[in-house]
C-alpha cells in the first residue's frame, strides 16, 4: 500500500490547538472531522521533499521551502504507536515557505531532479517512477500546486497541516 501526501489548511488557533495537544486527542478528534483536503500529491511526497529541500531523508530540510512536506512540528496521535502522519507549518512558518515558493529556485530543482533521473541519488520513495524524465511535468505541478496552498494559506494566516497516510 503506498504512502500518500495531502495537506489543507487551518486557522491559527486550530494550529496552536493541534500543535499543543501532547496527548494527541485532539489531534484524532480533528483528523476525523476535518473534511476533504485541500490538495493531494499523492505519492510524488518524497521526491517533492527533495526537490524543495535538498534533503532525501524524511525530515525537514534547510531553509522555509525545506519544511514543506515535513516541518518541525509532528503532532501527537492518541493510541498510535508508530509514528504519527501529521505535520504542521505554523502561520509564520506557512508565510516564510509561501514568499520562498513565490519564487522557486528552478535551477535548483531542476539540477536535483536531474540527480534523481541519472541516479545520483538514491532512495527516494517511488524513485523508479518519479525519477523518469517524463514525470517532471508532475513535479512542476507538484511545486505549483504546493506553492499555492502556502500562498493561499498566508494572506489568511493560516497554518498547514500535512498528512502522509
Amino acid at each position: 500500500m503506498a504512502v500518500t501526501f495531502s495537506a489543507t489548511s487551518v486557522e491559527g488557533k486550530l494550529g496552536a490547538q493541534l500543535l499543543s495537544d501532547a496527548s494527541g486527542e485532539f489531534v484524532v478528534t480533528w483528523a476525523k472531522q476535518r473534511g476533504p483536503d485541500e490538495i493531494v500529491l499523492d505519492t510524488r511526497w518524497h521526491v517533492l521533499h527533495y526537490l524543495l529541500s535538498g534533503d532525501a531523508d524524511e525530515h525537514p530540510g534547510a531553509g522555509p521551502t525545506g519544511a514543506v512536506i515535513f516541518s518541525t512540528h509532528r503532532l501527537a496521535v492518541a493510541g498510535e504507536t508508530s509514528e504519527s502522519p501529521f505535520w504542521l507549518l505554523t502561520p509564520d512558518e506557512v508565510a516564510k515557505a509561501a514568499d520562498a515558493l513565490a519564487n522557486p529556485d528552478w535551477a535548483a530543482i531542476t539540477a536535483r531532479y536531474e540527480d534523481i533521473a541519472t541516479g545520483a541519488v538514491t532512495g527516494l520513495y517511488w524513485q523508479d517512477i518519479y525519477g523518469d524524465r517524463g514525470s517532471w511535468p508532475q513535479m512542476q505541478e507538484g511545486v505549483e500546486t504546493l506553492t499555492a496552498l502556502h500562498q493561499r494559506a498566508a494572506a489568511e494566516g493560516r497554518a498547514v497541516v500535512n498528512i502522509l497516510a
